[in-house]
């Protein structure tokens, strides 16, 4: 007796479902079985496809291929073909054989990761992929050594339902999840690595740190004569509120009658359009939260630049900032104190930062020094003091909202931010660009999944955001290719590499014994931010690429075993383990481990294309703009000069280059 099966998909109103499938005594699909149609119900995948694509299925309208291919470019063998049918069956009874709820098309996206990631283990095993399924030991050695916690979840979910699938019709039985304690594991670690931070996408953290600029900008522009008005509204309980309140005032604390302006007469034009422009009505407990946002913002703006945690930027005190000179440079140092791995006890500790960073914590000790000095206390005098003044001292201390904060024996506390909402300026909508590039980063992670990340969505920020996006980007590895980002941190960028760099002397001092300083954080980050600027600018890259290592890499990737090439994994660890590296050049990248004997001679390393480097990753792209820009360069210079002859052989280096190359 024949049954008839439908696709058990979660279908969009207007969509067309894929053919059902008839059961006759067993059979599986027939290749031309239509798994998939357009928005106008016409065939579009059919069973023995490698991709199945799912477009019209998206409720989002979004591009959905499922693809198969597990093995990278070029023909699969007879083996991988064995393989991606097995896994293109089991992926077929999950949505026509099971019983059950409709699966998205997110949900089912995540479930072929992990199959096409099993049929990479099963292949490089010389074996099938059922076998993995079925195999405890081997299905075990897969979940521990290439397994990642979102990929472990994922798996055990797959397992669930494949358990629940008649054998016979799956055509094998499946290892029981419950006997999998290693997956239990990758699951309660999985678990906790969820509430760590993402780093922000380039784009939204570009914008992240100029709607911090701006805001600060904007608040220099009024923060004279607001603070001007803070201070004035302190001196007296009935100046700056409107005449109703100085009566009641006045009767209550029985003073003198004695007229007073409101605070709309305290503040200049600037200021009220300032006000007006964040929706805030003009009165002292609206102005608390002025200044308090202020102080927020220029919190954030130390941390962004920094790098500190946020218990470590809540707690610096007022005289943290410290400026010094070395080689004929100016440096900004910020000194403060962290407890995290010292037992509980507060131990020393200081960061790099620039100059927003600096310019951040001058805006908060103007702040400070109003503050204080209600309490008629005077931070400047006591410059030794590095306790009980904090620099981001609690705007509760001015008594404009509720009971005043009083001082504890000359201590005061800091302010409580951690709860406060950033301006629109500061927060971009996720774009899917966005969502690429953390699918780059973490491509086991199921980005499009979690609500958090929802394509449209404005970015869901945490302080500690800034921390990891810092140490991933604020390097000179080629993984940031925004030029307003490049800018933005170009000169952290150059104090990071002085400062934390493994062996530097500045390091040592710098970090110490901290167990989770920034400096750390940033070191760790070197191998990954390269890694995966390899990943990105060479492996993945569309352009034509030259030189040593380029021309290498082409080859490769045209060769059928190439998927060892591209498994990220892989890469990733090398650079880890400091068998691989990748600095960026103004042509393209450098792959040398060691020191290099050309970068110091001429900043653009001619020698290095003429000779052919064996670490030169070339990229034509970036050879076409140097050219360019070595002619404009040409035009400027006196062609009667060394410089110009210099300039010009350096130019046809480069021309006899790219001529070599086009041949």
């Amino acid at each position: 007796m024949n049954t008839l099966f439908q696709a058990k998909l979660s279908l969009p109103a207007d969509a067309f479902a894929p053919e059902d499938f008839i059961d006759n005594l067993g059979q599986r699909p027939h290749e031309s079985f239509v798994v998939s149609r357009d928005k106008a119900g016409n065939p579009k995948s059919f069973y023995d496809d490698l991709v199945w694509d799912f477009s019209a299925y998206d409720p989002d309208g979004r591009q959905k291929k499922l693809h198969f291919q597990f093995w990278g470019k070029g023909a699969a063998t007879s083996r991988q073909k064995e393989i991606v049918a097995e896994i293109r069956y089991v992926f077929f009874c999950l949505i026509w054989r099971r019983t059950g709820a409709p699966l998205s098309i997110g949900t089912l996206g995540n479930y072929l990761s992990v199959l096409t990631a099993l049929a990479h283990y099963s292949d490089s095993l010389k074996s099938n992929a059922t076998s993995s399924l079925v195999d405890h030991t081997q299905l075990s050695q897969f979940i521990t050594g290439h397994c990642s916690g979102w990929m472990a979840e994922t798996l055990f979910s797959l397992l669930t339902l494949l358990e629940r699938l008649d054998s016979e019709v799956l055509g094998f039985k499946v290892v029981a999840p419950s006997r999998l304690s290693d997956l239990k594991e990758k699951n309660k670690s999985y678990r906790e690595l969820l509430q760590q931070h993402p780093p922000m996408p380039t784009r939204i953290y570009s914008e992240f740190i100029a709607g911090l600029e701006h805001e600060l900008a904007e608040w220099k522009m009024v923060s004279k004569n607001i603070l001007a008005a803070v201070d004035q509204c302190t001196k007296d309980p009935r100046a700056g509120r409107n005449p109703q309140v100085q009566r009641m005032i006045e009767k209550t604390r029985k003073l003198e009658h004695r007229k007073f302006p409101n605070l709309a007469d305290l503040l200049d034009a600037c200021s009220v359009s300032y006000f007006k422009a964040r929706a805030k009505k003009i009165d002292v407990r609206t102005m608390s939260a002025i200044v308090g946002q202020a102080q927020y913002m220029a919190k954030l703006s130390a941390q962004t630049f920094s790098g500190m945690r946020d218990d470590e930027v809540n707690t610096l005190p007022y005289h943290c900032l410290q400026k010094t000179v070395s080689g004929g440079r100016s440096h900004q140092l910020i000194k403060g104190r962290t407890t995290k791995f010292s037992h509980g006890l507060a131990t020393q500790a200081q960061w790099v930062t620039n100059q927003n960073g600096a310019d951040a914590i001058k805006v908060a000790r103007e702040i400070a020094d109003v503050i204080y000095g209600f309490h008629g206390v005077a931070p400047e005098a006591s410059p030794e003091r590095d306790r009980g003044l904090p620099l981001f001292v609690s705007v509760g201390y001015l008594g404009f909202v509720g009971t005043a904060l009083t001082s504890d024996d000359g201590d005061f506390v800091p302010g409580r931010m951690g709860h406060r909402e950033l301006p629109d300026s500061c927060l971009a909508s996720i774009e899917d660009g966005d969502l690429i590039e953390l699918e780059h980063i973490d491509p086991h992670r199921a980005w499009r999944g979690e609500d958090k990340f929802k394509l449209g969505s404005k970015w869901n920020f945490t302080s500690h955001q800034t921390r990891r996006s810092l140490a991933l980007y604020a390097q000179r590895s080629g993984l940031v290719s925004l030029p307003s980002l490049r800018r933005q941190l170009k000169h952290l960028t150059d104090e990071m590499s002085l400062y934390y760099a493994r062996g530097s002397s500045f390091a040592r001092n710098f970090i110490g014994t901290h167990k989770d300083h920034f400096g750390l954080e940033w070191q760790e980050a070197q191998s990954e931010s390269s890694g995966l600027s390899y990943l990105l600018n060479v492996l993945m890259s569309d352009d034509t690429l030259f030189g040593g290592h380029g021309n290498w890499v082409q080859q490769r990737l045209k060769k059928p075993d190439s998927s060892l090439l591209l498994d990220r994994s892989v890469t990733l660890k090398r650079f880890k383990n400091g068998e691989m590296a990748y600095k960026e050049t103004i042509l393209g990248g450098c792959t040398n481990i060691g020191a290099c004997d050309r970068v110091a001679v001429q900043w653009l390393h001619t020698a290095c294309v003429t000779d052919n480097c064996k670490n030169l990753v070339g990229n034509m792209t970036k050879l076409d703009l140097t050219i360019k820009a070595q002619e404009n360069m040409l035009e400027r210079l006196d062609k009667a000069s060394v410089e110009y002859r210099t300039e010009l052989q350096d130019l046809q280096a480069l021309i006899n280059v790219r001529k070599r190359e086009a041949n």
